[in-house]
């Protein structure tokens, strides 16, 4: 029965010894899938913040396009006028409040124009923001802390482990005695 005591002891050290080893592999996979998905967290957020700054600079680009034909449109209808005014031989009080009309029409649709630009723009920001803020928390939880084992606490547990199979080993030999041999 003493090998059984000492059996005993020598599987409650390996059972605990194996569990250590299989907790230690655990942590390590764990913290390579945190490195893996912050990384690809990262770029992620490195992606959208990109397109947030494109899909800005494209909208910047049709508001001057658009500038562009608000322009066009106002020195067409102005030189329409002046042309009117100039085979008629028509001058004073009604050409001039002609021409201020649309002088004041150009710059309320530049103004529109404009304050639609700003708009966007802080749309844009306000996006950008959200972005990073959604990213922290991503990466906060992808990061969250992975429970640590340490060799102190293997060796108590495998100490304890022996122990156990070892008391364990002793009570079976005295419930049941010692074998007799013949």
């Amino acid at each position: 029965m003493c090998n059984a005591t000492v059996a005993l002891a020598v599987l409650g050290g390996a059972q605990s010894g194996l569990q250590f080893a299989g907790k230690r592999r655990q942590e390590k996979q764990q913290l390579q899938y945190q490195r893996a998905a912050a990384e690809a967290e990262r770029q992620r957020a490195l992606m959208e913040q990109r397109s947030i700054g494109i899909r800005q600079a494209q909208e910047e680009v049709a508001m001057r396009t658009e500038l562009g034909k608000i322009e066009e449109q106002a020195v067409k209808s102005r030189g329409a006028v002046t042309v009117a005014k100039g085979q008629s031989n028509v001058a004073g009080v009604s050409v001039d409040a002609v021409l201020n009309d649309y002088y004041n029409q150009e710059a309320q649709n530049r103004a529109m124009a404009l304050q639609q630009r700003d708009f966007r723009n802080v749309q844009a920001g306000l996006a950008s923001t959200d972005a990073s803020f959604r990213s922290k928390n991503r990466l906060i939880d992808i990061n969250r802390p992975v429970a640590r084992t340490s060799f102190a606490q293997g060796a108590i547990n495998l100490i304890g482990s022996t122990v156990k199979g070892a008391r364990t080993g002793m009570e079976l030999k005295r419930e049941f005695g010692t074998p007799k041999t013949p």
